[in-house]
């Protein structure tokens, strides 16, 4: 799962935003809780402009597992994304 996840962030980080979404979607039906592929699935979604499905994944961040340096990040930057500004 791991392996996965690295594939999913290289590939968001190369601006490949099909192949992300694929391979975090992938992760998340291997783990739903798992924060980090909840966290890059909804980056890539709103780098794509797609805020509302962005916002669907940060909401489903509320319940899963906050332990990661990812999540931790995303705590301090969610409040600073641009759906909280509509």
């Amino acid at each position: 799962m791991r392996y996965d996840l690295t594939l999913a962030d290289w590939a968001q980080q190369r601006g490949d935003s099909q192949t992300a979404i694929a391979d975090y979607q992938r992760v998340l039906r291997q783990e739903a809780d798992n924060g980090d592929a909840r966290l890059g699935l909804a980056e890539v979604y709103l780098a794509e402009g797609d805020k509302p499905s962005a916002r669907a994944q940060v909401m489903q961040l509320k319940g899963a597992e906050t332990e990661s340096m990812n999540m931790q990040r995303a705590g301090g930057a969610g409040a600073s994304w641009p759906w909280r500004y509509r």
